[in-house]
């Protein structure tokens, strides 16, 4: 079986309004499910449209209260959209030291897994322990697929070429004659 998995955007939780590493996550959590043998992301336009705007709401509440909220968002997210199976979500808290991450999988409004991580830098380094976690998350038993990940991230080392290649952007040489 299929699972259809649907990623409600993961946000800067004490600031909203910056989306640069939201999107790394995001592009990096869609990225993982193109390994797994199960799992297909299904990109739902209303996410873009209202979640991002509710998300607002919940930028500064405490965890228990971001769990009530999610699971709000979710049962309304189910009604208008029948058929996902599975939802990720969370936050994320950056200090001077290191950026903190709460990613939460559910299943049908229940939580499958949290995956509470601490990450030193942005880096190749931190995005792979990150996927590696989701990846284990949603098919611990799947070997070649671990495998798989693991090596794409061993071909690229910086990790601005990485942010730029996850958010679709190409540099093109451009040369003339002389």
């Amino acid at each position: 079986k299929f699972y259809r998995v649907s990623i409600i955007p993961i946000s800067n939780k004490l600031n909203f309004q910056d989306k640069a590493f939201s999107n790394i996550l995001n592009s990096a959590i869609i990225s993982v499910l193109n390994f797994t043998e199960n799992y297909r992301y299904v990109d739902e336009e209303i996410e873009k449209y209202y979640i991002y705007n509710a998300m607002q709401l919940a930028q500064k509440i405490g965890d228990q209260d971001f769990e009530n909220f999610l699971k709000n968002i979710i049962d309304i997210h189910s009604k208008e959209n029948p058929g996902i199976d599975i939802y990720i979500s969370g936050y994320y808290l950056e200090n001077k030291n290191n950026t903190q991450l709460n990613i939460r999988i559910l299943a049908a409004n229940n939580i499958h897994s949290v995956i509470k991580l601490e990450i030193p830098e942005h880096s190749i380094e931190s995005m792979r322990l990150i996927s590696e976690k989701i990846f284990l998350a949603l098919e611990p038993n799947n070997a070649q697929g671990l495998d798989n990940l693991n090596t794409s991230f061993s071909l690229t080392r910086n990790f601005e070429s990485y942010k730029l290649y996850l958010e679709g952007k190409e540099e093109k040489r451009k040369k003339t004659i002389y």
